[in-house]
């Protein structure tokens, strides 16, 4: 949001907005699938996640994402990872998985092509 970078500028714009969203039942996302990133836990992941059962949510992987540096694990996130934080610490309805080659072909795929049909 404009001008607020939680905790330290705080107009409770994110805040009012999911808010909103979950008052007039319209789901809700963000971009950008980076697990343990303190800056996304700190401003919209906490209130995703505040949405979860009321309205669909949904997080884009956005090119870089696959690169990202797990600050767990020091390495490079894996879409196991991306997959299990989205479900379990999110617990996001939709992911929207770029198409950033070669990891689209080479690791998004053959994980979706060995999930359980429905993955719930």
């Amino acid at each position: 949001m404009p001008c607020e970078f939680l905790p330290w500028t705080n107009g409770n714009l994110l805040k009012d907005l999911f808010a909103y969203a979950q008052q007039i039942k319209v789901g809700v996302g963000n971009p950008d699938l980076m697990p343990y990133k303190k800056s996304q836990i700190n401003n919209s992941y906490q209130f995703i996640k505040s949405c979860s059962g009321i309205v669909p949510i949904g997080v884009a992987v956005q090119d870089g994402n696959y690169q990202y540096v797990n600050p767990k694990t020091g390495v490079q996130v894996t879409v196991d990872e991306m997959f299990s934080f989205a479900k379990n610490e999110l617990q996001l309805n939709y992911i929207f998985w770029c198409l950033q080659e070669p990891y689209f072909s080479n690791q998004v795929i053959p994980y979706l092509r060995n999930m359980k049909p429905n993955w719930q």
